[in-house]
């Protein structure tokens, strides 16, 4: 309340105190509103430094830490001139790291608002579309040590994004960036709120909100399938795990806990395309609500696919994969990608890597690769059979084919789909349907992922 009478304010919104917490309909209904309260706020004022809300705004400080170092230099050749230092990863140390960012919530009010003071350890500091700065740095934080987290895009063309509806517009760039920073920080007491607590984004994209699949969009969405799951957080590694309650399909990241990364879809990838969505359907739990809580959906594509085993021994030191028959590849243990890596050689000019979405307890058994896009040797998805359904699969993770030998070539991935071809034989509730065959004389095949 002081922060805001000495801004000349009169009006403070407080979310414990303006929204009823219990009654699940109450809550839900305020949930989707609160884009709408961050956007159209003067200032978000950012408690950044505070453990819990009993801490407050205001920490024992000292007021070194305000003052700028100065330092005259004498350097042969040149005037004493003082210049003054500015510590690199400062932004990154005491906003980005600190315990309100961890706070998956809080992504959604930093960067809806079109002012925030954050209140940190040592000092004050201000984000808005045109800078940053601190009270050392008044005048603003040297671009050189402002890392671009913020969805926020900073350059002119872009400064006001959320006004833009043309074809200008970045959004996978920016929904890219929000969804990487959203997915750092812990939902603590409702879990299943995965895309309602990001909503207030997805519904300032000028997009239309039918093309919204679960924390995807249509548009791109063969190369938005290619995220992975991160280790990295900022506080050290955490292994992601796949929600025990359902909240969203096994092909959207919003199905697991933990730092994700997202591709951004370009021409480039687009051109590189190898698989055909044919249909990609979600079901609300409310109909009204398109950015909100899924019970199920599913993406039926039309591609070429690989299968093989997947098997590993672990040694003192590194951990030893292979896939299919190929030759074995030590890969050391952190490889700080969550999951295992599995390593995979083939007519020694290229290999695969393979990325699992969490940690499995019990390692090898069959998997399946779906080709999702040639480009750079070739990557998509690293499937399973669900059982349940004839070609119905879940996601598992993600692959990559790295060559050093035509990086644009399917052919290396090509080599392998007479695998699944042979495993079709006896098994035809590894597909749905045959399709046509590509011009590089491989079968394609239509599968569903839920």
């Amino acid at each position: 309340m002081e922060v805001t009478s000495r801004l000349g304010l009169r009006y403070l919104w407080i979310d414990s105190l303006c929204i009823l917490q219990d009654p699940e309909k109450d809550w839900k209904a305020a949930a989707a509103l609160m884009g709408d309260t961050y956007r159209n706020a003067y200032c978000n004022i950012a408690a950044t430094a505070a453990e819990d809300g009993t801490c407050g705004l205001f920490v024992p400080r000292t007021l070194l830490d305000v003052e700028p170092c100065r330092v005259v230099a004498n350097w042969r050749g040149h005037h004493r001139q003082p210049y003054y230092c500015h510590g690199i990863g400062v932004w990154e140390r005491e906003i980005e790291e600190q315990p309100l960012l961890s706070r998956a919530w809080v992504a959604q009010e930093v960067t809806l608002a079109t002012r925030v003071i954050h209140f940190s350890r040592t000092e004050i500091f201000w984000e808005c579309l045109e800078k940053r700065a601190r009270e050392s740095f008044v005048d603003g934080i040297p671009n050189f040590t402002a890392k671009k987290l913020s969805v926020r895009a900073r350059d002119e063309r872009d400064r006001e994004w959320f006004q833009l509806d043309d074809g200008d517009f970045p959004f996978h760039e920016v929904w890219k960036n929000a969804v990487q920073l959203y997915s750092r920080g812990e939902l603590t007491y409702r879990a299943k709120d995965k895309l309602i607590a990001i909503s207030g984004i997805a519904r300032s994209l000028p997009l239309p909100n039918e093309d919204y699949l679960a924390g995807l969009w249509q548009q791109g969405l063969s190369e938005q399938l290619l995220w992975t799951a991160s280790e990295s957080n900022g506080e050290g590694s955490t292994k992601t795990a796949r929600s025990s309650e359902y909240r969203a399909p096994t092909w959207s990241w919003a199905s697991v806990d933990g730092p994700v990364l997202m591709t951004t879809p370009s021409l480039s990838a687009l051109n590189h395309a190898s698989v055909d969505i044919l249909e990609a359907r979600t079901t609300l739990i409310d109909p009204s609500d398109r950015y909100g809580q899924v019970s199920d959906g599913f993406i039926r594509v039309r591609g070429m696919l690989a299968f093989g085993q997947l098997s590993q021994r672990v040694t003192t030191t590194t951990t030893r994969h292979s896939f299919s028959n190929g030759q074995v590849r030590e890969v050391p243990l952190d490889s700080g990608v969550s999951g295992q890596t599995i390593v995979h050689r083939f007519r020694g000019d290229c290999h695969i890597n393979i990325f699992l979405d969490v940690e499995d307890p019990h390692p090898g058994g069959h998997y399946h690769c779906l080709l999702v896009s040639q480009q750079y040797g070739g990557c998509g998805l690293v499937i399973k059979p669900t059982g349940a359904r004839r070609g119905e699969y879940t996601r598992r993770g993600y692959f990559a084919v790295l060559t050093a030998l035509q990086p644009d070539s399917p052919s290396h991935f090509v080599k392998l789909c007479g695998t699944f071809e042979a495993a079709t034989q006896d098994n035809e509730m590894l597909y749905e349907a045959k399709a046509d065959v590509t011009s590089e004389g491989v079968q394609q095949y239509i599968i569903s992922l839920v």
